[in-house]
């Protein structure tokens, strides 16, 4: 009951309906922009990767160093990470 009465609490935020869901959304496309991408640019210039919302994908090759900087990202926030990895 507490959970649905936070979810309902946000989404009655403002003027749009699902709240919730645009702000975790937005989280996530932040978390892959602003930290994942940002570190591999930092380490890697020049390496090929493209992000779409919670996303990035690359090539085979690189894939290594771009689960090595989901693993970076999910050590500063504290969470525990689960990748889900396809070829």
């Amino acid at each position: 009951p507490t959970v649905h009465e936070f979810i309902q609490t946000v989404n009655l935020q403002g003027t749009q309906h699902a709240n919730l869901i645009r702000r975790l959304q937005q989280s996530e496309s932040g978390f892959v922009i602003e930290t994942v991408a940002a570190d591999l640019v930092t380490r890697y210039p020049g390496i090929f990767f493209i992000t779409l919302h919670d996303a990035i994908f690359t090539t085979s090759e690189l894939l290594p160093k771009v689960i090595e900087a989901f693993e970076r990202g999910f050590e500063q926030t504290g969470f525990r990470m689960k990748l889900k990895v396809g070829c």
